[in-house]
């Protein structure tokens, strides 16, 4: 489900837009995330796009010790034109090493629907690549096939 808050300006029930401008992504209130990747695809027979996104870790997990015990299930993206609220179809925690006790990573999967609100959520999405060093990938031969946004490395390091 993709909940949008309107634009702050014309919609006084909405919290004051974010002091920091930075876009961020968050489970709790003021703690941010690291996104590591984020995976674009579009069902070709309904046209829904779906978001993956992919965290190595969680600063969440750190900080209370239980994914659940203050989450309220919802993922905010924030950025200079407010909240947009997410409440993911799936949250995998991935776990791995010799124990199989490490964790790996977790990924986050929502649906979008409504092209005003894709418009919204990409227009975010460029301005956390552009804070945060992604670059945007995709495959031109089968547009159906996953795209990805990942950090940006150095293929010579």
């Amino acid at each position: 489900m993709f909940n949008f808050f309107k634009n702050k300006q014309t919609e006084p029930a909405v919290p004051p837009p974010p002091k920091d401008p930075t876009p961020r992504i968050e489970f709790f209130n003021g703690i941010s995330e690291e996104l590591s990747n984020v995976s674009l695809q579009r069902n070709p027979k309904t046209g829904v796009k779906s978001v993956s996104m992919t965290f190595a870790q969680l600063n969440a997990l750190d900080r209370f010790q239980s994914f659940t015990a203050g989450s309220n299930g919802i993922v905010r993206l924030i950025d200079e034109e407010g909240d947009i609220a997410v409440t993911p179809s799936s949250c995998r925690i991935v776990f791995g090493g010799e124990e199989g006790d490490e964790l790996r990573g977790v990924i986050c999967r929502f649906e979008i629907d409504n092209a005003d609100h894709w418009e919204r959520f990409m227009r975010f999405m460029h301005r956390y690549a552009d804070e945060h060093g992604f670059a945007y990938g995709e495959n031109a031969e089968t547009p159906d096939e996953p795209s990805s946004l990942a950090p940006e490395t150095d293929p010579d390091a």
